[in-house]
């Protein structure tokens, strides 16, 4: 396990599934824990669960779609632990994508760029890319003034392939991609910043699919490996990168997908191919 005794560590959207699971396992690995999202209800929980396990977590209320909400976080992060190391930009506009209820929108929103409205764009974009750019605006100063630290993209394997429908969310997810890059130029060598390109991952969204043989048929014809990934298994990856282990590490675009962006969709021939071995 990466050690991160000693660090202040924040990760966005951590009120549930891989956030959640990232917040747990930098708290195990020894870091003040701020747990973020919109919902207090469950910040509280993830915050109980860490205190239990014997770590150390606050919850810090944070509305990516609000630059007023971000710049507030950052101050009372400030103000509680006078000092931040980690960032971990993991929050995503996946109720855009999914279509769960979110406020005044009840269906999936985003699309491909000849049938998403401009409005609809805006929102998904709203939190994908200036949410993450206002993290890094307020975040990183934090960083300079504790004398640097690790920051940690969670992209998505839809932002290095063709992905039907969700335009919006891949835009945000390559604009993710394309800041890691560009940040880890900016403020090396104080500040390291890398990108974890995410496949699928068993969270409690995808777990009642996996039920169904079909859904999970569908994932072994596309995967390398025997099954979709565990949160934890992205969640030790975080830590890692992190921590001062991954000290030489920085500027990378890491997928972690199971080889889903590895495999070319050669199709399964029949007949043996001419001198291969039967």
């Amino acid at each position: 396990m990466a050690d991160l005794t000693g660090k202040t560590a924040l990760v966005t959207g951590s009120t549930r599934g891989l956030g959640e699971a990232i917040a747990n396992t930098l708290a195990r690995s020894g870091a003040a824990t701020v747990v973020t999202g919109r919902n207090t209800e469950d910040g509280a929980r993830v915050v109980g669960d860490i205190r239990s396990a014997g770590g150390t977590a606050e919850f810090v209320h944070l509305d990516l779609a609000d630059e007023s909400s971000v710049r507030g976080a950052f101050e009372e992060i400030t103000a509680r632990f006078g000092r931040l190391d980690v960032l971990v930009n993991n929050a995503a506009p996946t109720e855009f994508v999914t279509g769960a209820a979110t406020g005044d929108i009840e269906t999936k929103i985003d699309d491909d760029v000849t049938h998403i409205s401009t409005e609809a764009w805006h929102k998904i974009t709203r939190v994908g890319i200036d949410g993450l750019m206002w993290t890094l605006k307020y975040g990183i100063p934090v960083m300079l003034d504790s004398g640097g630290g690790s920051i940690v993209n969670i992209s998505s394997v839809a932002s290095i392939r063709g992905t039907r429908g969700v335009d919006g969310y891949t835009a945000c997810k390559g604009a993710m991609n394309a800041l890691t890059l560009s940040t880890a130029v900016n403020y090396q060598p104080t500040i390291r910043s890398n990108c974890l390109v995410a496949g699928a991952f068993l969270t409690p969204g995808i777990a009642p699919l996996m039920e169904n043989p079909a859904f999970v048929q569908a994932f072994r014809d596309v995967l390398l490996t025997p099954s979709v990934g565990l949160p934890d298994q992205m969640a030790e990856t975080v830590a890692f990168l992190a921590s001062d282990a991954a000290a030489y590490i920085t500027g990378q675009i890491l997928p972690i997908d199971g080889g889903l962006s590895v495999a070319a969709p050669v199709p399964k021939l029949a007949a043996p191919i001419p001198g291969e071995a039967s």
